[in-house]
C-alpha cells in the first residue's frame, strides 16, 4: 500500500513537471506570436500573464508535492527504524 502510494506520488510530481514544460513552451511561443504580429499587445500580455499564474501553481504544486514526499518518507524511515 505504502509503495503504491509512493509511486502515486511520484507519477504526479512528474505529471507536473510535463505541464511545467509545456507551460514553458507556450510562453516560447505567445513570444513568437507577438514578434511575428499574429497577436498583439494586449492580447499577448493578458495570455502571458494567465500562463505565467499557472507556472506559478504548477511550480508550487511541484515544490509542496515533493516537500510531502520527503515528510512521509522520514516517517516511514522513522517508524521502520523504530521497531524492535
Amino acid at each position: 500500500m505504502k509503495l503504491t502510494m509512493l509511486l502515486v506520488n511520484l507519477d504526479f510530481i512528474n505529471k507536473m513537471h510535463i505541464a511545467l514544460k509545456e507551460c514553458y513552451e507556450t510562453e516560447y511561443w505567445l513570444i513568437i506570436f507577438k514578434d511575428s504580429s499574429l497577436l498583439g499587445d494586449d492580447e499577448y500580455k493578458n495570455l502571458y500573464n494567465q500562463c505565467f499564474k499557472i507556472r506559478m501553481k504548477l511550480v508550487n504544486s511541484i515544490n509542496t508535492a515533493k516537500q510531502n514526499l520527503v515528510i512521509k518518507k522520514e516517517n516511514t524511515h522513522r517508524r521502520c527504524s523504530s521497531r524492535p
